[in-house]
C-alpha cells in the first residue's frame, strides 16, 4: 500500500530530541522522523519524564494514523496520555528508577518483556526486545523466551523470575501458586522478591497503558536498524 505523498501533506513540526533521548532510545527518531512527513496528521513529541526503559521517555502521540495502521483497527485514542495525569506517570517513574537500581538489568527486561508477551502489548515488546539487543543478549534467547521451560538458555534464577511474572500476571487464573513462590524464594532474598514483585506490577500498568490508548510500536525495521 502506498503512503501519502509527502507533498500532498504538510510535515508536523518536529521537536528537537535531547542528547540525552537519542542516546536512550535513537532507533526511534531517524525511522519517525523519516515518515513524519508521509504518515498525515501524525504528530511525534518527546518528554524529559521516560516511562519503564530508562532515563528520558519517548512519548509518541498519534493524532491520526496513516491506512496501514487503520487497517488494524488501533486509532490511538489518547493523543498524549502522560499529559493526562502527569502525577501519575511521574510516580510510575519514580519507581522504574528505583527498579533500575535493585535489580539486574538483563533479568529485568526480560521479566518486562515477558509480561508483555503474555498482555500482547506490542509497544512494549518492542521496546524491551530492542533493549535486550542492545545488551547483547543471545538473539536465541529472546526467540524462545516465551518457551523458556523447555530450553536450557535461561539460568535457575532467570526462570524462578519467569514463573513469578507468568503467576503473577496471570494472577486472575491461577492465584499466586506455591510452587511459584517456593521456587522464587529459593533463588532470591526477601528484600529481591518484594522488588521483583514491584517490577512485574510495574510492566502489568505500563501494558495496560499502552494497550488500552493503544499506543503503536515505532515503524517496522527501526529495532534491527537500531540493534546494528
Amino acid at each position: 500500500m502506498r503512503l501519502n505523498s509527502p507533498t500532498a501533506t504538510p510535515s508536523p513540526s518536529w521537536p528537537s530530541p535531547s542528547p540525552d533521548l537519542l542516546h536512550a532510545f535513537p532507533s526511534a527518531f531517524d525511522p519517525l522522523r523519516t515518515l513524519a512527513g508521509v504518515r498525515r496528521g501524525t504528530i511525534f513529541q518527546h518528554s524529559s519524564n521516560r516511562c519503564h526503559i530508562g532515563r528520558t521517555c519517548l512519548v509518541i502521540c498519534f493524532e491520526r494514523l496513516d491506512a496501514r495502521y487503520k487497517e488494524t483497527d488501533y486509532d490511538p485514542r489518547l493523543d498524549n496520555p502522560s499529559a493526562v495525569f502527569p502525577a501519575g506517570f511521574k510516580a510510575m517513574v519514580a519507581l522504574e528508577q528505583a527498579l533500575a537500581q535493585a535489580i539486574d538489568p538483563e533479568l529485568l527486561e526480560l521479566v518486562k518483556l515477558r509480561a508483555s508477551q503474555i498482555n500482547g502489548c506490542a509497544f512494549c515488546i518492542y521496546m524491551h526486545t530492542s533493549d535486550l539487543r542492545k545488551r547483547g543478549v543471545d538473539e536465541m534467547k529472546l526467540y524462545l523466551l516465551n518457551a523458556w521451560r523447555d530450553s536450557y538458555l535461561f539460568s535457575e534464577r532467570e526462570r524462578a523470575a519467569l514463573a513469578w511474572t507468568e503467576a503473577l500476571t496471570r494472577v486472575a487464573d491461577d492465584g499466586a501458586p506455591d510452587d511459584a513462590y517456593n521456587a522464587l524464594a529459593e533463588q532470591f532474598s526477601e528484600e529481591e522478591r518484594v522488588q521483583l514483585t514491584f517490577a512485574i506490577g510495574a510492566i502489568n500498568v505500563w501494558n495496560r497503558l499502552q494497550v488500552g490508548f493503544h499506543v503503536a510500536h515505532p515503524p517496522r525495521g527501526a529495532a534491527m536498524r537500531d540493534a546494528a
